[in-house]
């Protein structure tokens, strides 16, 4: 039965221009909005590393809440969600890359966050991808590098918002 549903669903779609598409479009869809999921959730951060804190109810108590009045998960410092740009667009940023400031990766480095989730995006015709960095929000725009020593990689990115695409919704909006 499923290919019938399949076959209605189109035909009845078909005169509002309906479009199929699977997962891996889903998937870049969701990295050009900046929109988390397991890759970025793995239970060690908190609503402040992904720039959610204003969800968290100034006037009621929640689970966690305790928690994220320590001093580890305040620190400033903290490895924060951003977005990854790749400075030449056709390079990809692999995940689980690993973020550094200088051109080598090296015993002892200062590692500065990691890549979780990359993707090609048709719409900014190039590789981007989010990460966590240390300090992220207040590095945008800066130029580091994404070290991947599994195959030598030391791809130059830039800094940028985790919203890539249509970052106040407009598209929406305007719907």
């Amino acid at each position: 039965h499923g290919e019938q549903v399949w076959q209605h669903i189109m035909a009845m779609g078909q005169p509002h221009d309906i479009i199929p598409y699977g997962l891996e479009a889903l998937g870049t869809l969701r990295i050009e909005k900046g929109h988390v999921t397991g890759a970025e959730l793995d239970g060690r951060v908190t609503l402040a590393d992904v720039n959610m804190q204003r969800m968290a109810s100034k006037k009621k108590w929640f689970v966690g809440q305790n928690l994220m009045q320590r001093e580890g998960l305040q620190d400033p410092k903290r490895p924060c969600l951003v977005g990854l740009k790749a400075v030449d667009p056709q390079q990809a940023i692999p995940t689980g890359a690993i973020l550094v400031n200088e051109n080598k990766l090296v015993a002892g480095c200062d590692k500065q966050g990691w890549v979780s989730s990359m993707t090609y995006s048709p719409a900014l015709e190039g590789f981007i991808a989010l990460g966590f960095l240390t300090s992220g929000q207040k590095r945008i725009g800066e130029t580091i590098y994404a070290a991947y020593p599994l195959q030598g990689q030391h791809i130059p990115v830039e800094v940028v918002s985790s919203h890539f695409y249509d970052p106040d919704n407009i598209q929406v909006k305007d719907q």
